[in-house]
């Protein structure tokens, strides 16, 4: 392989001698939409960077690198090099995020300079005081170019700041020369060949992603393929099909990737799958666990991995990167060790029958021209076999500490007995046996959570400062076991506050919270367990210094003097333990429940009508399947179709958006055939449908894969002959840690950013005419809670794109009961008593609805019950990021039928909202470019321009109610062979065009995402926006059928996450929802229990439930999330409608204008005049 005294005399070296070979791969994510960058343009970018920064830095300036990952963040980072400027990579922030980080290493290395993209120069300017911060859409605009002397091998090419620390940032000062030499290293230890292809999910901001897989391949001159970080994370498995589908043949990352992928193995979805090419899997920064080799060897090898390809190492940045490595396809070797033996300092292996072995793995020999020395506490040189401090020298290891020279005389110029010269200390523990290098612990305490270290001191001040009830300097931080994630932090209480925490567990509670949000905000750390002990409990020695190994020790133990205990939202205090992340359910006050039944459910979750033995039978004729059509809806319609309207649209039939999933789900449960969303738009027909399922292969009871196919995998029970059987959905508890959606990562960013936000709760309210007793009430709500896994959902923490479902518990529930003559028991006065049945305490319902939730810590539902001696008023809020409008309503008529006893049947367990994200059909990279061609003409569209772009800390709502008739609509919609969705939208879309005089009006709208009707039953948030257009230049005549198309292109498009398609757009920021800012949503019931009226709850719809009044309750939103938006729903003989708008933006003037704009648009759609033809829609 050829070598280069520096990286930039590699690049110029490629551009000149092969300009127009691929340098890099961004791949897509099915690989169909990839962007090559080749040698010639990867240098002239990095020269236009470069020649930039000449024009106000100097050689040797630090410069901060704060950029998403990608092909800036290469040319960026190399641009630095060429300039002779010191980079300096982070993490980029997380717009609304705290910067300490990034302010604690601008005071460290007083960089000159900054780098970033548009999206964060305002975020970024508070932290960037005396820096020069620069995007690099500004600097490809200002097109600089110059002729730059390359760099020297002394020279200081970047800063790799430590992990995980925010107090005190340590920079390893990192040399051209050290990147070249360990490149080189990497390239022997690898064994690269020169048509190797070297493939990479890791994040560019660290050793392992940066120099490891982005870097060596330049450095080699060989082809490399980059995936999205964060497809990754929601995807694993486009790792392993993405080395499939590239040839590659290195790529690794450390143990837990391979863990994920033994996790979430699916043979069906990888057959085909060929790893044959993969020769060198990598695996390394952190412990190696020998099971997750074998299990993952195990169930690839079955797709041509090759189990010689597994390829242990060691390395860390102080020595660049690369260390130690095994040799190329020969596998992994490792010990099985006495623990007592490893404990006393040896390494012994275990005899055959020991129990308590220690399976360590070899992380291979040291590196081409670096020695390892094993290092005794007092500065010897250990033999073979005996355990020390892992040291090591080489042309790898770094020049220091930026600016620390007692920390670089200690860590950097250690001194072994016997040895010339000096080594890095690693601060791991570690021997050697027969010159392969076996790694078995840390001597610093070294916290390593994903690839990522902590240190603990961080952690433990950190935690310490976030409250004055924690003694300072008395806490400690580890891991419990060296092979799970999990951290827990004992500290000590102050002695002012034992009496309280002692005896209140919300005190404990309130306290775990504030310590796990504190660590988890400065440094990305999520804490599982905060146990409180008294003053003087945790050891240290002589000189003060925590003793963190006997702390640990005494943890197992149970030895620690427990105050209380905040297990991620369960906290105990002494004596009571617990870990799950809700309390325990209680079994008694479930078993009082009435049993549900087993027959007859409602509306869209209900079993079709049961069919002749013929509609469903093989063989059935066209006949068959036309009777069970017109039985089917008859049974949504109300009224079964004559033969000549099988010709109409299905609208004109009377069958709306929700009715039309529910008679897909009754036709695909019959038929046992799987047929195409396109089908049950509204402007399709029977006649359609009908000849679908004549060209639809039939289901065979021989062959459990033919006609319907499961996508989701057969479940214990499920009715292998017809795939269309519901069981076949394995539903469960499916508990653990899951991929987000990219509305819950928008969620997520949008909660951090407004900071006192909530526009996101979700509260419904009803008042049950009826007393129930509170113990009644928490069962019900254990009960539904246990059902539902959305119920005990929360969100990782920000940036991890993860979400968590937890063990089923007691969901927290306020509770309050006043007497009939105003007053608590016990006289306790109303402030402001309300006469006969008016709703006492309204303030105290918005006051819990209104509330801001913990989206990581959870629980993201609460309940609140107030009673009286006559009625219950129940209150049920969530957060938008576990649930949307139709799982709400399926929640409530759970609860509902808990409580009154009502006979309503659905799932045990229904698929939950994990299930149905990971058997989503992905959009294409096809259909994505396709939307955003559409849609990038109008991405700087903005209905409402605001003086200011600033974000706010919340968006205050105001509200107008209004109704209409709705028979009109109706009629208006059947006749036209449209859904009544349609109507609404031409009305609300010309209204916007009259009162802003714009041409071109965008709304959202929400789409349900529940077409396979298999998952109508999941609760969970599966909604995302969709964007309406409506363009009028065009011939006003025509507006309605414009509209009718635009919904079925909305609909086709929706497998495209909006949150991807605002990526892809990049549109301008400010301040407002991107696109469009204006909202339509026309509320339906998916539980057939309560009228669609109660979505709208000014309404006050009502209805009996076995001889029990229910009445909707209306707590107002406190805030809203767009400009404007219009939400409706059908109330009996009447539509009813909220506009909710942003004061700011929409005064209340303007939104009086929108509402008889769209009354008036309504009346002129629906008059006589307007109904003499169909446009279909």
């Amino acid at each position: 392989m050829p070598e280069f005294p520096t990286l930039p005399a590699a690049l110029s070296h490629w551009a000149a001698v092969r300009p127009d070979d691929t340098a890099y791969v961004f791949a897509s994510p099915q690989g169909d939409a990839d962007r090559t960058v080749s040698y010639r343009e990867l240098e002239q970018s990095a020269l236009t960077v470069a020649a930039f920064l000449r024009t106000t830095a100097r050689p040797g300036d630090r410069v901060l690198l704060l950029l998403p990952p990608g092909l800036d963040y290469l040319t960026a980072f190399l641009g630095c090099l060429y300039a002779g400027t010191v980079a300096v990579p982070l993490y980029p922030p997380r717009p609304g995020a705290k910067l300490d980080r990034i302010e604690a290493v601008v005071q460290d290395c007083r960089p000159t300079h900054a780098l970033t993209v548009d999206l964060l120069l305002d975020h970024l300017r508070s932290a960037a005081d005396g820096l020069r911060l620069h995007s690099v859409e500004e600097i490809r605009a200002a097109g600089h170019s110059a002729s730059l002397p390359l760099p020297r091998a002394g020279d200081l090419a970047f800063l790799q700041y430590t992990s995980g620390s925010t107090g005190t940032p340590k920079g390893v000062m990192v040399g051209h020369g050290n990147l070249a030499e360990n490149d080189r290293a990497i390239a022997a230890g690898f064994g690269v060949r020169a048509d190797d292809v070297i493939l990479s999910w890791l994040p560019l901001y660290h050793d392992m992603g940066l120099i490891g897989t982005a870097l060596l391949p330049l450095y080699l001159g060989v082809r490399a393929v980059l995936l999205d970080t964060f497809a990754f994370i929601h995807d694993p498995l486009s790792w392993p099909e993405a080395v499939s589908r590239y040839g590659a043949t290195c790529s690794g990352g450390p143990n837990f990737a391979y863990q994920l992928l033994a996790d979430r193995h699916d043979p069906e979805r990888l057959a085909g799958l060929d790893l044959s090419s993969w020769r060198i899997a990598f695996n390394g920064a952190e412990p190696i666990i020998p099971a997750t080799l074998e299990r993952f060897a195990d169930l690839y090898g079955r797709h041509g991995f090759d189990r010689g390809a597994l390829y242990p190492c060691y390395g860390l940045a102080e020595a660049t990167l690369f260390v130690s490595g095994a040799e190329p396809m020969a596998g992994y070797e490792a010990l099985s060790l006495s623990r007592r033996a490893v404990e006393s300092g040896r390494l012994e292996d275990a005899p055959p029958d020991d129990a308590d072995r220690l399976d360590v793995v070899s992380c291979g020999r040291a590196a081409v021209d670096t020695e390892i020395v094993i290092r005794s506490a007092d500065g010897r040189a250990l033999p073979d076999g005996e355990i020390g401090e892992i040291c090591v020298r080489g042309p790898g290891v770094a020049g220091g500490y930026w600016e620390r020279p007692e920390a670089s005389e200690d860590t950097f110029r250690a001194r072994v007995e016997g040895r010339d010269g000096t080594f890095l200390r690693t601060g791991d523990l570690g021997a050697l046996r027969d010159g392969r290098l076996y790694p078995v612990g840390r001597s610093k305490d070294l916290i390593i959570v994903a690839g990522r270290n902590f240190y603990p001191y961080d952690v433990e001040n950190l935690a310490s400062a976030a409250s004055d009830d924690l003694r300072r300097g008395c806490a400690a931080a580890f891991q419990p076991e060296l092979a799970e994630p999990r951290v827990v932090l004992v500290a000590e209480a102050a002695r002012g506050a034992v009496a309280r925490l002692r005896s209140d567990t919300a005190a404990v509670a309130e306290l775990g919270a504030a310590v796990r949000r504190r660590v988890g905000a400065e440094c990305g750390l999520d804490l599982a367990d905060v146990v409180l002990v008294y003053p003087g409990s945790i050891p240290k020695t002589s000189s003060g210094k925590i003793r963190r190994a006997e702390t640990r020790k005494r943890f197992l133990e149970g030895g620690l003097r427990l105050l209380g205990t905040s297990s991620t939202g369960n906290p105990t205090t002494q004596g009571e333990t617990g870990s799950s992340a809700l309390p325990a359910r209680g079994g008694t006050e479930s078993s009082a429940l009435p049993a549900r039944g087993q027959a007859g459910a409602p509306a869209l979750l209900a079993p079709s009508p049961a069919g002749s033995p013929a509609a469903s039978a093989p063989g059935a004729g066209p006949e068959a399947l036309r009777a069970m059509l017109a039985r089917l809806v008859a049974a949504h319609a109300g009224a079964e179709p004559g033969a000549e309207d099988f010709a109409l649209p299905l609208a004109a039939l009377g069958l709306d958006s929700l009715k039309l999933v529910a008679l897909r789900g009754g036709i695909e449960r019959q038929s046992g055939r799987r047929l195409d969303t396109e089908l049950f738009y509204g402007d399709r027909s029977l006649d359609d449908i009908a000849e679908a399922l004549g060209r639809t292969p039939e289901p065979d009871a021989g062959e459990p894969g033919a006609g319907l196919t499961d996508p989701v995998g057969r479940a214990a029970g499920a009715d292998r002959t017809n795939p269309a059987d519901p069981a076949s959905l394995s539903g469960g508890a499916d508990l653990g840690v899951h991929p987000a959606t990219e509305g819950q990562v928008q969620f997520q960013f949008r909660h951090e950013l407004l900071s006192e936000d909530t526009a996101h709760n979700l509260p419904v309210a009803l008042r049950i005419g009826h007393r129930l007793d509170p113990a009644r009430i928490r069962a019900a709500l254990t009960a539904v809670t246990a059902r539902h896994a959305a119920l005990r959902t929360t969100l990782g923490e920000p940036g991890t794109a993860t979400q968590v479902v937890h063990e089923p518990g007691a969901l927290p529930l306020d509770f309050t009961h006043w007497e009939a003559d105003g007053t608590r028991p016990g006289g306790t006065p109303l402030e402001n008593p309300v006469p006969g049945d008016a709703l006492p305490d309204r303030a105290r319902l918005k006051s819990i609805a209104h509330r801001r939730f913990d989206l990581t810590r959870g629980p993201l539902v609460r309940a609140a019950a107030i009673t009286s001696p006559d009625a219950t008023t129940l209150l049920l809020t969530a957060h938008h990021t576990v649930v949307d409008y139709w799982s709400l309503r399926i929640v409530l008529a759970d609860l509902l039928a808990d409580l009154l006893g009502i006979d309503l049947p659905t799932p045990t367990e229904p698929p939950t909202a994990a299930e149905w994200l990971r058997h989503r059909t992905p959009a294409t990279e096809a259909q994505l470019a396709e939307v955003a061609e559409k849609w990038r003409p109008l991405r700087d569209h903005l209905l409402f321009p605001a003086a200011s772009a600033t974000p706010r800390r919340r968006t205050p709502a105001s509200l107008l109610d209004f109704a209409t008739d709705a028979a009109e609509v109706y009629e208006d919609a059947k006749a036209h062979g449209q859904t009544p969705f349609v109507l609404l939208a031409t009305a609300w879309l010309r209204a916007l065009h009259e009162v802003t005089g714009e041409e071109r009006i965008v709304i959202g709208t929400p789409y349900h995402h529940r077409d396979d009707w298999r998952f109508a039953g999941t609760v969970g948030c599966l909604v995302d926006m969709v964007p309406l257009l409506s363009d009028f230049r065009a011939d006003p005549q025509d507006l309605r059928a414009r509209t009718a198309q635009e919904v079925r292109a909305a609909q086709r498009s929706a497998a495209v996450p909006f949150a991807r398609l605002v990526r892809e757009l990049e549109p301008p920021r400010h301040g407002q929802n991107p696109l469009f800012q204006a909202i339509l949503t026309f509320q339906q019931s998916a539980d057939g229990l309560l009228g669609d009226g109660f979505a709208i709850p000014w309404s006050q719809a009502h209805q009996t439930l076995d001889g029990v009044e229910v009445r909707a309750v209306d707590v107002p939103p406190r805030d809203t999330a767009f400009a404007v938006s219009l939400y409706g729903a059908r109330d009996g003989d009447r539509l009813v409608f909220r506009l909710e708008h942003q004061e700011h933006l929409v005064p209340a003037t303007t939104a009086a204008r929108l509402r008889d704009a769209f009354r008036a648009a309504l009346a002129e759609l629906t008059a006589p005049l307007a109904r003499t033809g169909t446009t279909g829609g």
